[in-house]
């Protein structure tokens, strides 16, 4: 079978990046420098979302069924720098030579490991293999058949699935939880979310009859049995729920 790696990225505000793109220099801290990214979010009415190319990688979380295992964790250590965590990703591109598969793919993750990769000088030509773009299905875009207005958010699809999931909160949310050293929090979160867009997305293989409702229920199995496995309170809760 061809492997399958479902990813997640959490983002927070590149505050040098920000530093160097408005021309502040050393007058203003981080915590200044995002807050103003965010007020100029809002003010364009779209949540505090920052532009791409702004976004640091603060973490990344994959699921990937190879032919024999399913395996569920974030990338690399908490220590680890944002090239080093994007760098894991890529190699495990390389590695699994995979179905790669994101909920929001086409207009967040990939967009924004290009521009992240390009400022940290990374190379990942399977990556950018033209031939090989197909190789990644956005589940939103596929769900929604590309009309933008239309897109349901993970979380809700997550939860009218029967699935666990983390609420949708805001990047500035977020930014406070990594000024708060909460970074194992968010890395617990990355990995939920990445095994939301796995399960979602064998139910998405399931309504295109790629797989049978006997292979369906095998799969979700395997997934449990791993859960089960990691012994860990994050996915006994999980397992409590789903």
């Amino acid at each position: 079978m061809t492997p399958i790696l479902a990813f997640n990225i959490i983002t927070i505000p590149d505050t040098e990046g920000l530093r160097t793109v408005y021309g502040t220099g050393a007058h203003a801290n981080a915590e200044q420098l995002a807050e103003i990214a965010f007020q100029q979010g809002r003010q364009s009415h779209v949540q505090d979302h920052l532009p791409l190319h702004l976004h640091r990688i603060a973490a990344i979380a994959c699921a990937v069924r190879d032919d024999e295992h399913f395996h569920i964790r974030s990338l690399g250590t908490p220590n680890e720098t944002e090239a080093m965590l994007i760098q894991h990703l890529f190699d495990a591109v390389e590695k699994y030579k995979p179905q790669s598969v994101s909920w929001n793919g086409a207009g967040f993750d990939l967009p924004l490991l290009g521009y992240r990769a390009l400022i940290h000088q990374l190379s990942a030509p399977r990556q950018w293999d033209v031939s090989k773009r197909e190789q990644h299905v956005s589940l939103v875009n596929e769900l929604s058949c590309h009309q933008p207005q239309v897109r349901a958010s993970r979380y809700d699809i997550a939860r009218l699935c029967g699935l666990p999931a983390t609420a949708d909160i805001e990047p500035n949310q977020i930014w406070s939880d990594w000024r708060a050293g909460k970074l194992d929090q968010i890395r617990q979160r990355s990995e939920i979310d990445a095994l939301n867009t796995y399960l979602i997305y064998l139910r998405f293989r399931h309504l295109r009859s790629a797989i049978t409702p006997t292979q369906y229920e095998a799969e979700c199995k395997l997934v449990k049995n791993s859960l089960i496995q990691l012994d860990t309170p994050q996915w006994h809760e999980y397992l409590s729920v789903w």
